[in-house]
């Protein structure tokens, strides 16, 4: 009979403490789940990675006799920053006219009053991305690289967006 009441005993105890262990861990789930929920989710987020499409640069095409057929050209989606920080008012007042008769005379699809406009307009409403063009030949980027404000690169405002397409230059 003492056999019989010693191994109830002992079989309650560890009754009790996988109960204790039990409730333990489901206190430590609910604070992790509803205290600490936003907490581990944002980490989560910082070490999640996502995938990211990229284009493959395409090599050239050539016939048997090593002409060219087709080839790979970049353009480019020309925007711009005018609020950046290296453009102060001063700046932008002595230079805003001769900036939008310069991309007038570029592109040729605006008057310089209408870039003027679009550059003000940018200015005072702060934004952070205006796109001027799109479908820009590397030349002419090279040319709008040289423009007032422009000419500081990345810091006077210009942003750029390249693009492949794929072009037969003898067709």
């Amino acid at each position: 009979m003492e056999n019989k009441k010693q191994i109830l005993t002992r079989s309650y105890i560890v009754y009790v403490c996988m109960c204790i262990f039990a409730l333990g861990i489901l206190y430590r789930i609910c604070v992790i789940q509803f205290i600490e929920g936003k907490e581990w989710r944002n980490k989560a987020q910082a070490f999640t990675t996502s995938l990211v499409s990229i284009q493959a640069v395409r090599g050239n095409i050539f016939d048997v006799n090593g002409a060219l057929l087709a080839t790979s050209l970049p353009y480019y989606e020309i925007g711009v920053d005018i609020c950046a920080p290296s453009i102060d008012d001063k700046l932008f007042k002595s230079k805003r006219d001769s900036l939008a008769f310069c991309l007038s005379n570029l592109f040729g699809d605006k008057s310089e009053k209408q870039y003027s406009a679009i550059l003000s307009h940018a200015r005072k409403a702060k934004d952070r991305y205006v796109i001027l063009k799109r479908n820009v030949s590397y030349k002419d980027l090279q040319i709008l690289k040289t423009f007032p404000i422009f000419k500081k690169g990345k810091r006077g405002g210009l942003v750029t967006l390249q693009t492949n397409r794929r072009e037969r230059p003898l067709l």
